[in-house]
């Protein structure tokens, strides 16, 4: 990145969420709203002159993995959020996301409701990927990076490398989510679409599979933290399960 594209920025303003935060009891059992401003630094020089959007940065795709985060989170802490946020965005792209790198992510988050009217907290937290490690796991269906955990849920990165696949498996104890990140993976069986939600009920066998040449990849939520001994290897036939997008959570 030259100095001059070292300034592009992609912003999100405004993005409205009703989720699950803070550590009070009545926080626990009642949604609020918390308003995000996400500004990301990307070089956007290569796709203005090609007009690939897979050049650039897809905003949609960014707005639906933050709503994603934030509405299974459940965040105890906006930092805790806004660290989680930023570390999920700043990941290196794999070759099905189709995305350029993002260099610098800066948030704003606002809990406009927490004082009852009386003034809004606000947070600002700025990330930048060359200072952002991840721990890196190999495993038989390609890589898992963890994005962080805290002691109640764990965020995760599967990369299902080409021609290989999650296979069939349940969970009893933990709570599993998915977000589909990138272009090629079947779930159940079916295309698995980009931006896509499953919500895993416990005991309910499911895989992915990747049909490509390409690294695919999931957003994955687990509520405890993985369990190894809790990613259960079964025969059978995959279950039915409904399909969200984020905002529809």
């Amino acid at each position: 990145m030259n100095a001059l594209s070292a300034k592009d920025t992609i912003t999100v303003e405004g993005l409205d969420i009703e989720c699950i935060i803070g550590i009070y009891e009545h926080e626990r059992s009642n949604p609020q709203h918390v308003i995000v401003d996400a500004e990301l630094t990307v070089d956007t020089e290569p796709a203005a002159l090609s007009e690939r959007i897979e050049l650039t940065v897809d905003y949609e795709w960014v707005t639906h993995q933050i709503e994603f985060l934030l509405k299974l989170g459940k965040f105890q802490l906006l930092e805790t959020a806004a660290h989680l946020i930023c570390r999920t965005l700043l990941l290196p792209p794999v070759s099905g996301e189709r995305r350029c790198a993002i260099e610098k992510v800066a948030l704003r988050l606002r809990k406009p409701g927490a004082l009852g009217g009386r003034g809004q907290p606000i947070l600002h937290v700025t990330r930048l990927a060359a200072q952002t490690d991840y721990t890196r796991e190999s495993k038989c269906f390609g890589v898992v990076d963890v994005i962080g955990e805290t002691e109640d849920v764990g965020f995760y990165r599967l990369c299902v490398a080409p021609r290989r696949g999650i296979a069939l498996h349940m969970h009893q104890r933990m709570q599993e989510a998915e977000f589909v990140l990138s272009h090629g993976l079947t779930c159940q069986a079916e295309p698995a679409r980009r931006s896509s939600v499953r919500v895993w009920p416990r005991g309910l066998a499911h895989r992915y599979d990747n049909l490509t040449d390409d690294m695919q990849s999931i957003l994955c939520i687990d509520r405890p933290p993985f369990l190894e001994e809790d990613e259960i290897a079964i025969d059978g036939v995959p279950g039915q399960i409904t399909v969200f997008e984020s905002r529809e959570l």
